[in-house]
């Protein structure tokens, strides 16, 4: 490429950066057009090196760009900059930060208001966008954006009543008319509250045909990419699948694993063998609970945990992004590792954040069917 400009060389680093395993080429790319070239960044190229840091959880390039928005940019934050921001800490499990950036964004749009309520959202603040939600109706007119986030937190709460508020008044109080999301959400909220024949009721009412999405309850919705990734404040780590044996510290990890599985049963912990589904199995036997164990032992978010555990200092927080919801077995054992280690463990799955503190979770759906069991189709 004869001429490279500021736009290209941000395509590059967007590139590496949301690909995590490259974040040390982004780095070096980065150095290079600011140090070396004397090229600048711009509120456009910034907010996309953020959203590349949001998909790929790279909190330390995420805060290295927002200190050079603070010393660059002398005026005031711009408002596509401001939300990048709030996004990407929301999402790298900073929520604090996120809604710290966004009580100062100044003339906030409906963009910025649904990456905070969405955050907020993931991050089960349920109180917190009720508290802000009617301030936000006086400031911008809310979108079918803002309530799948809303329909989400009522539904992870179990708040049924003010889910149903706002799903009836849709179309009566703010001219919306419920996507296929709204139902999705609501139906996910009947079902967690028991109501299955207003669940059913609603299925009929639907004026779309119903998919696969819907008549499931969000189970195939998702990728089913099982890779699990450990975050320390400095860089992401490689990948880790279950039952991985690729890993350059594959045995450093396996022996640590044993380690910690032997601590976690001196505390109590039993493998919820009902959460592991195995196809072709009749009855019960000792060989078939024994493997479920096994199978359970090495999840591959047990492995990133391990992982996090023998490479950070002692006290450090573990973050690890998931792509599938988090099963019954994984949370008890998270309750207890975060009480034995005295570690703070933040884990974000498909839909939300568990922060897990001293033998405690953040989240409020505990003993919810949905937690119960993996899906045969989301199995590791």
């Amino acid at each position: 490429m004869p001429e490279r400009n500021e736009f290209a060389w941000t395509m590059m680093i967007v590139g590496y950066v949301e690909y995590c395993w490259f974040t040390r080429e982004a780095s070096k790319l980065l150095d290079e057009m600011l140090f070396n070239l004397g090229l600048g960044l711009n509120n456009m190229t910034v907010s996309s090196l953020l959203s590349a840091c949001t998909q790929s959880g790279d909190l330390m390039m995420g805060r290295w760009l927002h200190v050079y928005v603070l010393k660059m940019i002398e005026k005031e934050i711009d408002i596509m900059v401001g939300t990048s921001l709030i996004d990407m800490y929301a999402k790298c499990g900073r929520i604090n930060i996120a809604f710290h950036i966004f009580k100062k964004v100044t003339n906030k749009n409906i963009v910025a208001w649904n990456a905070m309520l969405g955050g907020l959202a993931m991050h089960g603040r349920g109180n917190l966008v009720l508290d802000i939600f009617p301030q936000m109706v006086k400031e911008v007119k809310p979108d079918d954006v803002t309530f799948t986030s809303v329909l989400t937190l009522c539904s992870h709460l179990g708040l049924i009543d003010q889910g149903r508020h706002y799903f009836y008044s849709l179309e009566s109080s703010y001219g919306i008319n419920p996507s296929m999301e709204h139902y999705v959400c609501m139906l996910d909220l009947l079902g967690r509250a028991g109501e299955l024949d207003e669940a059913e009721t609603l299925i009929r009412a639907i004026p779309i045909v119903p998919s696969k999405v819907v008549l499931d309850s969000k189970r195939q919705r998702y990728s089913k990419d099982t890779r699990d990734k450990f975050y320390t404040c400095w860089r992401p780590s490689p990948s880790i699948s279950a039952g991985d044996k690729s890993h350059p510290q594959t045995r450093e990890i396996y022996l640590a694993l044993g380690e910690i599985i032997r601590r976690l049963r001196l505390a109590c912990y039993v493998p919820y063998t009902n959460s592991q589904v195995f196809s072709g199995f009749g009855k019960d036997n000792e060989d078939e609970q024994e493997e479920k164990e096994q199978a359970l032992f090495f999840h591959s978010k047990k492995l990133a945990v391990c992982f996090g555990l023998m490479s950070t200092a002692d006290g450090a927080s573990i973050y690890i992004f998931k792509n599938l919801r988090i099963c019954q077995d994984f949370h008890s054992a998270m309750k207890i590792v975060s009480a034995v280690y005295e570690r703070d463990i933040v884990i974000r799955d498909r839909s939300r954040f568990h922060c897990f503190k001293q033998g405690l979770c953040s989240c409020t759906i505990i003993g919810n069917p949905s937690l119960h069991r993996v899906e045969e189709g989301e199995k590791e």
